[in-house]
């Protein structure tokens, strides 16, 4: 589903974050990482996010996008994201995924 350009490309719906030393999410010790471009793609129905930073070869990180009103990712008819797959829009999505680096 297309999404609305102003809000897909803002950069306040958006926050990836790796967890610090205790391996869990959304605590104190979690790095929140700066994003440094965020561009939605309308062909690709794509959000690309760019980040600044090198990541570590081998790193756990969380995607948050937000769906909550009144700033969240809509459908270009003003419809929030159903982040949780429930039903009722207006929640975030989140994903846990891990970045593998092969060696040369």
């Amino acid at each position: 589903e297309p999404l609305e350009p102003n809000r897909a490309n803002d950069f306040r719906n958006f926050e990836v974050r790796v967890a610090g030393r205790d391996k869990l999410f959304k605590n104190a010790d979690d790095v929140i990482l700066t994003l440094q471009a965020v561009r939605y793609d309308k062909s690709a129905r794509a959000v690309v996010l760019t980040l600044p930073q090198r990541l570590p070869r081998r790193a756990t990180l969380m995607l948050t996008v937000v769906g909550r009103p009144t700033g969240g990712i809509t459908d270009p008819l003003g419809h929030y994201l159903d982040g949780n797959g429930d039903g009722t829009p207006g929640d975030d999505f989140e994903t846990i995924f891990r970045i593998t680096r092969r060696r040369r």
